[in-house]
């Protein structure tokens, strides 16, 4: 799809379906078996992306916001650079990647561009800079443990005392390596 044929605009709902479809894509490739019933309730019902009630307005919620009600999003139009860390992938791995990310940029406004590889593993303590993408298991990430088949989210900046808009500068993808491979 064109540049021209893209939805105009961006927001924080969209910064949430890349992580998404970076995740479920994922997911997905290393296990085509895989129910999807449970990604879809973990996914969906995990407390820690509950949201905030009515943020979004009726029907959906953004999953960060300022102190002005305002969701976190990426700037409009920005690129955003994604490092892989290939530690603990499944084979393959570069056609799955090469693939989410042609799949989000064809369906948003974002343009994310894969910069290469990187020996990173600071998944939880991401700044600003390039969105991590890597695999991990529970020992590694606590947050992987039990049924989650992956977990994502932004570094971002507001204003003082979380005014103005929170713009996402950085984050992180990071799939549990130890899902059943179908």
């Amino acid at each position: 799809m064109t540049p021209e044929g893209r939805r105009s605009g961006c927001g924080g709902m969209l910064a949430t379906l890349v992580v998404m479809a970076l995740v479920i894509s994922g997911v997905v490739w290393v296990s085509p078996a895989l129910d999807l019933g449970s990604v879809r309730r973990t996914v969906l019902t995990h407390d820690s992306l509950d949201g905030v009630p009515g943020s979004g307005g009726d029907g959906y919620s953004f999953i960060s916001t300022t102190s002005t009600g305002r969701p976190v999003t990426w700037a409009c139009e920005a690129r955003i650079e994604l490092v892989v860390n290939p530690e603990g992938a499944p084979d393959g791995y570069a056609e799955l990647v090469a693939s989410a990310v042609a799949t989000v940029n064809g369906a948003s406004s974002f343009s994310l561009e894969v910069g290469g590889e990187t020996e990173d593993r600071s998944f939880l303590e991401r700044g600003r800079g390039p969105v991590l993408l890597g695999w991990a298991d529970e020992e590694e990430v606590p947050q992987l443990a039990g049924p989650t088949a992956g977990i994502g989210g932004a570094s971002y900046l507001t204003g003082p005392g979380g005014t103005g808009s929170g713009t996402a500068v950085g984050g992180m993808v990071v799939i549990d390596r130890d899902l059943p491979r179908g």
